[in-house]
């Protein structure tokens, strides 16, 4: 069984919706965690903390990216009419 081309679409959508969600809490959440200092316990587990949230950004970000060049692709006769329609492309 084969799904549609609306069925991928939907996929697509919620998972490039669910990586940006990711991006824009550890973006947060980078930004606001302590990047040093205090005592060495407490440095030690917010460092950690931290280093998470920044590998966990990096992947969700080329995730992204791969999932925005798919949304592309489905989209592209979409585009390709449009830019047509705008006569950007003949």
């Amino acid at each position: 069984m084969t799904m549609q081309k609306s069925e991928w679409l939907w996929i697509v959508n919620v998972v490039s919706f669910l990586l940006l969600a990711v991006l824009a809490l550890t973006g947060a959440a980078n930004a606001l965690l302590p990047h040093g200092g205090g005592p060495q316990e407490v440095q030690g587990f917010w460092h950690s903390v931290r280093s998470f949230s920044v590998e966990l950004h990096e992947w969700s970000g080329i995730l992204f990216l791969g999932a925005l060049a798919i949304h592309l692709v489905l989209h592209w006769s979409y585009i390709q009419i449009n830019l047509k329609k705008w006569k950007i492309l003949k």
